[in-house]
């Protein structure tokens, strides 16, 4: 589902600079940083993928047949962040901030992705990050500072839908003493 929510964002930020900027090229690409690109690009690329517990975590438990019912283990509520950065040459910074500005009102416009084939839903908002944790990402991405947003997507579930145990069900509901 990863490459589907990243492909969908790449997709939506690609047509709507086409449109604004009236450009023949895809600017937005799914890739890690590289600031030696001389041509100039978006790139979009997974910062960390983490659990969400706040939802609490319980076993599922499944009616397998009338005399059994099944019980797995709970399923991951996933969310990952991702990196948006117009990386261009410095003589073009300019441009950059102003396709950073575009991609600011794509995301805000579209912050909930729809999958109606699988009937999911994700959000994204925008994280505020300190200059620690900025400094810390591009120190990793290997290069210099670019315009860029980090944004939380949530919630992806994570089901390996194995089986743990069986329990018979409860049919008689008389104590007999």
């Amino acid at each position: 589902m990863f490459s589907s929510i990243l492909q969908k964002i790449t997709s939506n930020l690609n047509d709507n600079l086409k449109l604004r900027f009236n450009l023949n090229r895809d600017l937005v690409r799914i890739q890690a940083i590289d600031s030696e690109d001389n041509e100039g690009y978006i790139g979009v690329s997974i910062l960390n993928i983490e659990r969400d517990t706040s939802a609490g975590i319980s076993f599922q438990k499944r009616e397998v047949s009338l005399d059994f019912s099944s019980r797995s283990n709970p399923n991951w509520q996933i969310n990952f962040y991702i990196l948006i950065a117009a990386v261009f040459p410095k003589k073009k910074y300019a441009e950059s901030l102003k396709l950073l500005g575009e991609i600011l009102r794509t995301i805000q416009a579209n912050h909930v992705l729809v999958f109606e084939e699988f009937g999911l839903r994700y959000s994204v908002e925008p994280m505020n990050l300190s200059f620690a944790e900025l400094s810390n990402i591009w120190s990793i991405c290997g290069g210099a500072y670019q315009p860029s947003i980090v944004c939380k997507i949530r919630s992806i579930e994570i089901d390996g839908g194995s089986i743990i145990q069986f329990d018979p069900s409860v049919k008689n509901r008389e104590i007999e003493l």
